[in-house]
């Protein structure tokens, strides 16, 4: 598996099956790692015999294989893959010995006919790359990055797809995106200069005019270069926009409309739009529209109002434009935008920034980290630009660029699909987890889209492998006597529960375990479990005495201390009677 902790360069594995029969197996290359003194041996499937030895006999054994593993110091036997319950699987054994070679002890099996095949035990390695940077962005862990760079990574293709940022402004010389950015544009001024203002009043500082270098980091730094950040993407092209004039405010986009057309003109497949505001406009949902029917794809922010109110662009195709100004000239087509919701890193919605909180609804589609997500920043110093340094920021802003970045991953991987089918792909690979009532209470389900972005599940998607999800979402883990708790299956079109229910809810009233499988829409299925137990109905109650430079007697009067403890309940009501001893009831 892909860690970012043990991986620091191309490595190689190889997991040798074997051969037929028992010959001895040649030719192994001097570059693999072999284990010196284990070797797996498989019985034929149709064979009785079952392998064991106790090791370390006074008197060897007359003959037979016991003979061989006496002769060769046979330590241990065991079944590493019997588990699964397979057949063949259940037929292979390691074995730890210490005399003698493993060449050795394999040849010394050859005579025996109920031995399929005996073989060394290569070292399984990692036949993957990793970034090697000196900081993982802690959601590349959570959204399974490095398990999805396995399958593929943007610097395993010639093909690089072209992520817009359109934005404020792009520090194009930053150390760690320097490398993937292609010719931008300044729509705001009028030129080809994409950067900030690095003098004067507007000077670019990690805390003005660096949002589009924040978005641009987290969209597509430069990865496995030894410095910074890493990014899903891996490496993708940069097309930075800068939509912001130089004296006038970054924190507003005034040209960001115009930003996106530009984009789609110059070769973006991908646009990232970490802004928004509260007004649908006809004119600006054309620009979407035009955008969109040239297969871009535009990824939004969903904002950072902490309501459920729509904003836009990221709400264009959700159909709120005739809710909220009567017009009809939205068609509804959820996939018209990506709306991103933001979550931090307990998959929680984020909702305790500084500022407020993620945006949620019917109109969001997908979720991903926007909490202290740790990106590229812009900064000068007496008119030059400062290019290496890094800081945390929060937001949905934060969060729309992760989207964008793994939509340029696959992307990359399989280029020739059309980008609705990696859209669909994307959407559906992302985890409902987020909606378990039990572990996220005040995640209202369905407000934060098909659920938080998978990289890992996304790619496979593309593989034709869904890896499809099913949850049990149970309205408690434990039984009350004579109660009953609620189970709810993912979502699907059919149900089969080990009890032989075929409803999506069950009313459980006896402890044990319950499995699911859901068949999903589109055919596919998927199976889980859950436990669940009585609930304790033996309130405890713990007393000491502690009475200081006192007397601990045991008998707790005026002027003395004590604790209490009580366990096996939710709620505690305690009452003390003060006499020469204390007399205490609890009622869980």
């Amino acid at each position: 598996m892909f860690t970012k902790e043990s991986i620091k360069k191309f490595r190689l594995f190889f997991f040798f099956l074997g051969t037929l029969l028992i010959t001895p197996i040649i030719g192994f290359s001097q570059s693999d790692e072999y284990e010196e003194f284990s070797i797996y041996v498989k019985t034929l499937d149709t064979s009785m015999v079952h392998l064991t030895y106790t090791p370390n006999q006074l008197i060897p054994p007359s003959s037979g294989i016991n003979l061989v593993f006496y002769n060769f110091g046979v330590a241990e036997i065991t079944q590493p893959f019997a588990i699964t319950g397979g057949l063949r699987v259940g037929h292979i054994y390691q074995i730890q010995f210490s005399t003698g070679t493993a060449e050795e002890f394999i040849n010394s099996l050859t005579s025996f006919n109920f031995i399929e095949y005996a073989e060394r035990v290569a070292i399984p390695k990692i036949f993957s790359t990793t970034p090697v940077d000196d900081e993982y962005p802690a959601y590349l862990s959570l959204i399974n990055a490095y398990q999805a760079f396995d399958i593929s990574n943007g610097n395993a293709t010639t093909y690089r797809p072209t992520v817009a940022i359109v934005d404020d402004a792009v520090l194009t010389t930053h150390e760690d995106l320097e490398d993937n950015i292609i010719q931008g544009f300044d729509v705001a001024d009028g030129d080809n200069d994409p950067n900030p203002p690095i003098s004067g009043n507007n000077h670019v500082t990690p805390y003005y005019f660096s949002h589009g270098t924040a978005v641009a980091g987290i969209a597509g730094a430069v990865t496995n270069n030894q410095i910074g950040v890493a990014s899903v993407s891996w490496n993708c092209n940069i097309l930075p926009i800068k939509c912001s004039k130089d004296v006038g405010d970054p924190t507003k986009v005034p040209f960001g409309y115009a930003g996106i057309s530009k984009s789609a003109a110059n070769g973006a497949e991908i646009i990232n739009l970490s802004w928004g505001n509260f007004a649908p406009q006809k004119a600006h949902y054309d620009v979407i529209k035009d955008a969109y029917d040239m297969g871009v794809v535009i990824v939004a922010a969903s904002g950072n109002n902490n309501s459920g109110t729509p904003s836009f662009p990221a709400s264009y195709g959700e159909g709120f434009v005739y809710q909220l100004t009567g017009e009809t000239y939205e068609q509804v087509n959820s996939n018209l935008v990506i709306s991103v919701a933001a979550i931090d890193n307990n998959g929680d919605r984020s909702n305790n920034w500084a500022g407020g909180g993620s945006q949620y609804g019917s109109g969001v589609d997908i979720c991903a980290y926007g909490t202290g997500v740790l990106c590229t920043v812009g900064n000068s110093n007496n008119g030059s630009p400062i290019i290496n340094e890094y800081a945390a920021y929060s937001g949905t802003s934060m969060a729309a660029p992760q989207v964008a970045g793994l939509l340029s991953l696959m992307k990359a991987y399989k280029p020739n699909l059309p980008m609705s089918e990696h859209v669909q792909c994307l959407l559906k690979s992302a985890n409902p987890d987020i909606y378990n009532t039990t572990l996220h209470p005040n995640n209202i389900p369905g407000s934060l889209g098909s659920g938080r972005i998978d990289a890992f599940r996304a790619l496979a998607c593309l593989s034709g492998c869904d890896f499809p999800i099913a949850t049990i979402t149970p309205s408690s883990f434990h039984i009350c006597p004579n109660g009953t708790v609620n189970l709810s299956a993912t979502q699907g079109i059919s149900y089969q529960w080990s009890n032989n229910a075929t409803t999506n809810t069950l009313q459980i009233n006896t402890p044990g375990t319950y499995t699911v499988t859901v068949t999903l829409f589109g055919g596919c299925t998927a199976s889980t479990s859950i436990t669940l137990e009585s609930t304790p109905t033996n309130p405890q109650l713990n007393f000491s005495e502690s009475s200081g430079l006192g007397i601990n007697d045991g008998n707790v009067c005026f002027g003395d201390y004590y604790n209490l403890g009580a366990a096996y309940g939710s709620g505690y009501i305690a009452t003390a009677k003060w006499f020469c001893n204390c007399s205490v009831s609890l009622r869980p």
